[in-house]
This record gives structure tokens, sequence and C-alpha cells, in this order.
């Protein structure tokens, strides 16, 4: 019997609620894992200096709120109307329910466009044409930052695929479509966890630094997930 993986992420959302903001929370190890991926997906964004992003996949509205309490306008695009029930009322008005593969935006009307944890959820015959709308709505020079779990975690039953640096950087690879590089996020070659419950008394912020010194960047291919930056030419 087949999987109906939309049907999956949307229990998920019943069940769990706004669960993306609730990983944030730094008293665990698990919490300053997920407030890295944050930081670290923001600060790539930033480097760019986009005006306008689309958030493809917007979820709860995690990112769209983030960029917007950085001064950077973003418009959420999700399908799941369970995911847009979640979404804070501050930016309600940011966010719309739409199918990615057929974005209600205007040609080269955004300066970047981001899939944090969404090419995973995609059947992949149709990866190519959610590209190819990200493109077309991207200006010319922009930018798409990417952000998939790699091979390295187990695949989850709501997820089509998990990706290595080459099948990610072959998945992306389309005219006028360039990938720049991938970061490997989160060194699996090492026991996150086991450091965690032996730093002690150590404060919120000390765990996260140690986090960021040891586990948070690292090649590809001891990740747990990959981070990639596209440019639009």
């Amino acid at each position: 019997m087949s999987v109906d993986r939309f049907k999956l992420q949307e229990r998920e959302y019943l069940e769990k609620g706004a669960y993306h903001f609730d990983d944030l929370n730094l008293e665990t190890a698990a919490g300053i894992e997920s407030r890295f991926k944050l930081d670290f997906t923001l600060a790539t964004i930033r480097k760019f200096n986009p005006r306008l992003v689309a958030d493809f996949g917007c979820g709860e509205g995690l990112l769209v709120q983030s960029l917007r309490s950085k001064s950077i306008n973003c418009i959420g695009l999700d399908l799941s109307m369970q995911a847009l029930i979640l979404i804070p009322d501050r930016i309600k008005g940011s966010v719309i329910q739409a199918d990615i593969e057929k974005a209600p935006l205007r040609d080269a009307s955004v300066d970047a466009v981001a899939m944090i944890a969404i090419l995973e959820h995609i059947p992949p015959p149709n990866i190519p044409s959610v590209l190819e709308e990200a493109k077309r709505i991207t200006k010319r020079g922009g930018r798409l930052i990417i952000r998939v779990p790699s091979e390295k975690q187990p695949l989850e039953l709501k997820h089509y695929q998990h990706f290595t640096e080459t099948s990610l950087r072959q998945a992306l690879s389309l005219n006028g479509l360039i990938v720049e590089q991938v970061i490997g996020n989160h060194d699996v070659s090492q026991d996150w966890n086991e450091y965690y419950s032996h730093m002690g008394q150590a404060s919120d912020q000390m765990r996260y630094q140690a986090y960021q010194e040891v586990f948070a960047v690292c090649e590809p291919a001891k990740a747990k997930r990959l981070l990639a930056v596209c440019k639009n030419i």
C-alpha cells in the first residue's frame, strides 16, 4: 500500500502543533542543534542582502517570522492548511496557501528563494518543476538557499529521499542554476548528546558556543544535513 506522505506531515502538525518553534529550546541538546540550524540558515540568507525572500514550504512560519525580525521581507507559501492554521498572527498577512509548483508570484520578483527541509518531501520526478518555478520567480543573480537531510540520517516515512552531496548537486544542476557551495551541518562522527551531557553546569550560551565550535559546520560527507547555495544566472 502506498504511503501518503503529505497526510503524514499534516498529522504531525495536528498532533505536535507549531513544533518547529517549540524545538528551539536552548535547555536541551536537540534545542541547541535546532537553534543553530535556524541561525545558520538566517546568516546564509542575510549574506546576500535580499530585499524580498520567498519561503517555499514555510510550514508554521518560523523562517518568515525570523527573517522579518531581521527587517527582511519574506513571503511564505505552503499547501498545508494544517500548518497555516499555526501561523503566528503577526505574520498571517505574509503567508499564502499555494502549491510551490505553481507559485502565485511574478517572474523575477524575489531576490532569493528558501527551501528549508522541503526537497525530501517532494516526489523525485517533481523536483525539477519545483526548482524551475523557484528559478522563474528569482531575479537573475539571486539565490536559492536549500537545506536537506543527508543520508547520514535514517529515512523518515514522510520523506521520499535523503541526499549525499553528489545527489544533491545532481538534483540542483539545472540550466541557469549554478550550485555555488554545499555546506555540511552537524558532524555525526561525534556524539553531540554525549558531549552535551558531560558539560555539567555550563550555561546555555556556553553549550551553544561549544556546539558551534565542535559540531555545527563540517564536511558534507560527515554531515547530518546539507545546506546548498545556488545562483540564478
